[in-house]
């Protein structure tokens, strides 16, 4: 009847939204997280930052991709919630000391007389809290996640009762999470992430560290990982099962891969657990050191503000300076300096964790279109692929990435004069014949080639950094004013200022990186 279906109509756009919520509060509850912890520097408020930053580790901190990643359950947030209803009544009744009559911080001066209250309080966050300031963001960040846990138990309902029909119309049980059941954008940005999602990490880095951001050795640490990471990317890999006892490999059972990752628990009863084979651990160690360092320049930040570090360890001035200006460590409390400061670190985190999900997505949503189109299919839909114009795009890189690598190392030369540049030119007159790319007929072409990238990604890493170092004017005086002559007639320069002139610099640097990095076959 039309009353059926509009109703049917509404009931699926409800359905729709309630998905499309959900899955923004996993940013949504994460960003309140942020806003309370930056809204007050202080130890109450910073435990919302630790608290962020627990589960993103947990993910990060590893030299395999977790599998059960793909697998999208809904959180309920119980620290979270069950911190921020303390913190906010702690906070209330701060507030409430604070009121004209009870003097309840007179009584706490006279009871303890040789300690510093108003000082413990304010490390604390407990010193006359703010209502709109510092308790309102906390509220907030409650509610979101009260409400984020609410809407994923009221979805996980519904697919249970779709699965159990499902189930009784088909005469099987059906799997309880899969790559299919997820947004076909989530699932498609799964795929992107897995070919290009270190790319995007690196290029998120590089406009934090280099986007009107001041030169220090945080920063040269952050271009080191970066750098490491734009050359040697993760690699893809394969889920398998792996025998805790032997070690042995083996597939995953005829139901699939989404049925072996909802029974991981029942595979690690057996003495097996799900792997990704295939995508070496060592090529996740720089992504999981970019994270612990991430989580360390945030956690410094952080503490510096929070608990007033200078003035507690009696710094001097020379010291206070050699921290901000040489190490990157801010020493500013007001709120939106520290804040922008704070987002560097965070954000990289949240985007190495996102990429991680998103690798196990993409993986996993792989490896179940080849397991249900089989074998033969999955060879025509790659000839298929091959017809259309990305598949010709990418013949032509792989074709010609040679010479892309050449025009780039050209510009990057001649952008700034001096004897790494010569070293460019020099090596694009003597190995011009191997920048045409590898020939179908020889190992010593594809030798040559391979090694002749390497050679390219080596030096280019080590002008990256040198370029970087040299703009620290502390690093530039330890080394003493002859050296600093031998690296300007190398061809490095001290960039006006920071930020943008220093891009202007590193830019071809970069390219000259991407293009070798698409030429990698």
């Amino acid at each position: 009847s039309p009353e059926g279906a509009e109703a049917g109509a509404l009931s699926a756009l409800l359905l729709a939204l309630g998905r499309t919520a959900w899955f923004l509060g996993f940013a949504a509850v994460p960003a309140a997280a942020f806003w309370a912890g930056c809204t007050a520097w202080d130890g109450g408020h910073g435990v919302y930052l630790l608290l962020l930053m627990g589960p993103m580790l947990m993910r990060t901190l590893r030299l395999q991709p977790l599998a059960h990643l793909a697998v999208v359950s809904p959180p309920r947030w119980p620290i979270l919630r069950a911190y921020g209803g303390v913190h906010l009544a702690v906070m209330y009744l701060a507030l409430a000391a604070a009121l004209p009559g009870l003097h309840l911080e007179e009584r706490a001066d006279r009871r303890w007389p040789e300690a510093d209250v108003e000082q413990a309080l304010r490390i604390a966050g407990l010193w006359r809290p703010r209502p709109v300031a510092a308790i309102m963001p906390v509220l907030v960040l409650i509610v979101l996640a009260l409400v984020h846990g609410s809407l994923g138990e009221w979805l996980e309902e519904i697919d249970s009762a779709a699965r159990d029909t499902a189930a009784m119309a088909a005469g099987r049980p059906q799997p309880e999470h899969s790559a299919r059941a997820l947004p076909r954008p989530l699932v498609w940005t799964g795929r992107m992430a897995v070919a290009f999602g270190s790319l995007l990490v690196v290029l998120l880095a590089y406009f934090l560290l280099l986007w009107d951001t001041p030169v220090s050795l945080v920063g040269l640490t952050y271009l080191l990982f970066a750098a490491a990471l734009f050359v040697a990317p993760p690699l893809r890999g394969r889920l398998v099962l792996r025998e805790a006892r032997t070690g042995h490999y083996t597939e995953f059972p005829p139901e699939g891969a989404e049925t072996a990752l909802q029974h991981q628990r029942l595979h690690l009863e057996r003495g097996h657990y799900v792997v990704m084979l295939g995508s070496a651990g060592g090529r996740w160690a720089v992504a999981a050191a970019l994270a612990a360092f991430c989580a360390i320049d945030a956690v410094l930040q952080y503490c510096t503000a929070a608990t007033r570090l200078p003035e507690l360890l009696h710094l001097t001035d020379t010291q206070m300076t050699f921290l901000k200006e040489v190490v990157g460590i801010s020493l500013q409390s007001a709120h939106p300096p520290l804040a922008l400061q704070l987002a560097r670190p965070l954000l990289l985190l949240a985007a190495l964790s996102l990429y991680r999900f998103l690798f196990a997505v993409g993986t996993l949503a792989e490896q179940q279109d080849c397991e249900r189109q089989g074998a033969a299919a999955d060879e025509a839909q790659r000839l298929e692929r091959q017809r259309r114009l990305s598949g010709l795009l990418k013949r032509c890189v792989i074709l010609h990435g040679g010479k892309l690598v050449a025009l780039t190392a050209w510009w990057a030369a001649v952008q700034r004069p001096g004897a790494v540049g010569w070293i460019y030119v020099a090596g694009l007159v003597v190995c011009a014949p191997i920048f045409g790319g590898p020939s179908s007929n020889g190992r010593v072409s594809r030798a040559a080639f391979a090694t002749l990238l390497a050679v390219t990604d080596a030096v280019t890493v080590a002008w990256l950094l040198a370029q970087y170092s040299f703009q620290v004017t502390w690093l530039r005086h330890f080394l003493g004013g002859d050296v600093a002559e031998w690296l300007v007639w190398g061809g490095l320069r001290v960039a006006p200022g920071s930020g943008a002139a220093l891009e202007r610099i590193l830019r071809m640097k970069f390219l000259l990186l991407f293009a070798v990095t698409r030429s990698d076959v």
